[in-house]
């Protein structure tokens, strides 16, 4: 990869120029100033070891330079980046209160005068946006030569990761996240007690999807800080024990070991994920955190430690908001048939089937595919009571679906048909079972006992008709009782129908 061949050259570039050193002071015939109270022997060893550990004067000078021009353009870029921010808020607030957020901003940014002309309202995204490419090309460009000049400098070390972290992930640069570890790999080689260091490095394995290696410098982060606690103490005379028991970053030490945990997941290991999750939710500092770490404990758990499932249901969710109704419907029956869990496999055969009927058209598989979910559930629970908030919602949709082809069937006159399916829809327990009652009752209308049980049972739940609903109710169980003789029955019908005209009025 030509990254690799790049850090290849830049090595070579740095040996060449530590022979250049060395070969200095051949030519100078072992000439070495001897310091008062120096052995000759320390002061050939401190000479022989000047072109490996010390920079040279001018050349430490000019890496600064190349430091501070590389951050100059880091700078700028941040601040072009920061207008592309202000003008994609602008587009959800006001005008006037976008070119207020842009002058504010503009404040912060020295040296470059040009921006403060741009109007926030009026900013190419392009032409800023590879400005800012370019600009950070030439920071990385100024930082890998300042580490010609200084390869010990980690400072600049860390401003080369920065650059190529913020390239990658504002231009979807992968090599570059692949360019920071390398960076970052050598800047740990520099210094080690920098728990800090260890997680960037992490952050871009994570990035590149470097799944294991990601898991294991999550966890060396964590070693060092707990580690290097005792640097948070700087009272003097400070005991030995008060070091060692030094309080460290509880925030950090929870993103380290939840990052483990997500890490795992990846890695398809669910026991591991969840015992390191379950920590992670003993350190959380906040009720926040706690929601987040419980969030992806659900998740590996939605199909008991089936990662592989969870990932799938994602991936359909994803294609379904996409727009691509039919490819994620196919997706979803596949899906069912290798789940592990009950539940599991009903929630993704009722998303599969409501997507069928709702999406795809395929109206009879649709709800062919709900009636055999709720008849299982029927069978294996006895139901019992109320059902949960889940399978309440999968029973309301069979229902609305039985419903709605019931009133497809009144349109085509098919009585029969139509008396089916409302009468199935009153089969589960669900919100708008008094509507399919009330279209039975309209529908049989020659028998006024059937006419009088449908509208008994619709008027346990008339809170849920409408106006129009309701006065249809009233109005079929008056003529209902008129034509058995029940004629006090139907005047008290026709008074409720006449009262709750008057309360809507």
């Amino acid at each position: 990869m030509n990254y690799r061949i790049n850090i290849l050259i830049f090595l070579i570039g740095i040996i060449a120029f530590w022979a250049c050193a060395g070969g200095s002071s051949v030519k100078r015939n072992n000439k070495y100033k001897v310091h008062a109270g120096i052995d000759s022997v320390i002061a050939r060893e401190a000479d022989s070891l000047a072109s490996i550990l010390f920079i040279k004067p001018k050349a430490e000078q000019e890496s600064e330079v190349l430091k501070q021009r590389g951050r100059s353009r880091v700078a700028e870029g941040d601040s072009l980046w920061q207008l592309i921010e202000l003008r994609r808020a602008a587009n959800k607030r006001d005008s006037l209160a976008a070119i207020e957020a842009f002058n504010n901003g503009a404040k912060i940014i020295k040296s470059y005068a040009e921006l403060q002309k741009m109007s926030a309202m009026h900013v190419d995204e392009t032409k800023v946006s590879e400005r800012i490419d370019k600009l950070l090309i030439d920071a990385i460009k100024n930082f890998q030569k300042a580490l010609y000049f200084n390869p010990f400098d980690s400072e600049t070390h860390s401003w080369l990761a920065h650059v190529y972290t913020s390239r990658a992930s504002r231009f979807e640069e992968k090599k570059d996240f692949e360019k920071a570890t390398y960076v970052l790999e050598e800047l740990i080689r520099l210094d080690k007690g920098n728990h800090s260091i260890y997680a960037r490095l992490a952050e871009n394995y994570y990035a590149i999807e470097a799944w294991k290696a990601a898991y294991d410098v999550f966890c060396e982060a964590e070693r060092v800080l707990t580690e290097t606690g005792f640097l948070n103490i700087d009272k003097p005379g400070a005991a030995l024990e008060d070091l060692s028991q030094a309080a460290i970053d509880s925030s950090r030490l929870f993103n380290y070991v939840f990052y483990q945990g997500v890490t795992q997941s990846k890695l398809y290991n669910a026991d591991s994920s969840l015992a390191i999750l379950d920590r992670a939710m003993r350190l959380a500092p906040d009720e926040s955190n706690q929601k987040s770490v419980q969030s992806y404990i659900d998740w590996i758990n939605w199909d008991d430690g089936n990662i592989h499932g969870s990932e799938r249901r994602d991936e359909l969710l994803a294609m379904q908001a996409q727009g691509n109704y039919k490819e994620s419907a196919s997706g979803f029956w596949k899906l069912a048939k290798k789940l592990r869990t009950e539940r599991a496999r009903d929630e993704i055969e009722w998303r599969a089937s409501v997507l069928t009927y709702q999406r795809v058209g395929d109206k009879e598989k649709g709800v062919k595919g709900l009636h055999e979910l709720i008849d299982r559930y029927q069978k294996r629970n006895a139901y019992k009571g109320a059902l949960d908030s889940t399978y309440a919602r999968y029973f309301d949709d069979y229902a609305i679906m039985c419903h709605n082809l019931g009133l497809e069937e009144v349109q085509d006159r098919d009585w029969q048909a139509a008396y089916a399916y409302f009468l199935q829809a009153t089969t589960v327990q669900w919100r708008g079972s008094a509507k399919s009652h009330l279209e039975i009752a309209k529908i049989v209308q020659n028998n006024p006992e059937l006419v009088l049980k449908h509208c008994k049972l619709a008027q346990k739940n008339e809170n849920t008709l409408d106006i129009r609903e309701h006065d249809q109710l009233y109005s079929l169980l008056s003529i209902a009782y008129l034509k058995l003789g029940k004629n006090k029955d139907a005047m008290h019908a026709r008074y409720q129908r006449l009262k709750f005209k008057a309360m809507k009025e």
